[in-house]
Order: structure tokens, then sequence, then C-alpha cells
């Protein structure tokens, strides 16, 4: 299934709160390679719908990024359980 971009629409309240937060980066991959910034923002949200900026070196979106770790350590966490392994880090 494909998603459009209207689907995707944000509020203009979230796209004002994003450009105060985030317009002073690059605005292209390509802008932020040049002043070697490690982030850009492109104002327009991701496939998933995040208005948030981007690592230069993947292009992936931050917000996509934490959600997919945040994921993997619950997945990790749960393997664990299931082992009956006990790690008050994990």
């Amino acid at each position: 299934m494909r998603i459009s971009r209207k689907d995707l629409a944000v509020s203009e309240a979230d796209e004002k709160k994003a450009l105060l937060l985030y317009g002073h980066l690059p605005k292209t991959r390509q802008e932020a390679i040049d002043r070697r910034s490690d982030k850009y923002f492109t104002r327009r949200p991701c496939v998933n719908g995040h208005l948030s900026p981007r690592y230069t070196k993947w292009g992936t979106c931050i917000a996509c990024a934490m959600e997919s770790s945040a994921r993997r350590s619950d997945e990790a966490k749960r393997a664990l359980e299931g082992c009956g392994v006990t790690n008050e880090y994990a």
C-alpha cells in the first residue's frame, strides 16, 4: 500500500513549531553535506508522517530512527525474559 502526501498532512501549528525548532538546519541533504552538518530539515513529512530532521549520513528521519531503536530494545528485553535471564541494564 502506497501512502500519498495528502495522507501525511501536517497541521499548521505543528509546521510552525517544527520551523522554530529546526529552521536553522540545512534544507537539503547536499546542503548539509556541504556545510558538514550531521542533520538537515526538508520541511516535509517523512513517509511515516513525521515532521522531523533527517540524518545526513543515511537520510533517515530521526523520529523513525528513534522508534526503530526503541522497538529493537523492547524485542531484546522480551527475548532475554523468555530465556529466564535477568539483567537490570537491559
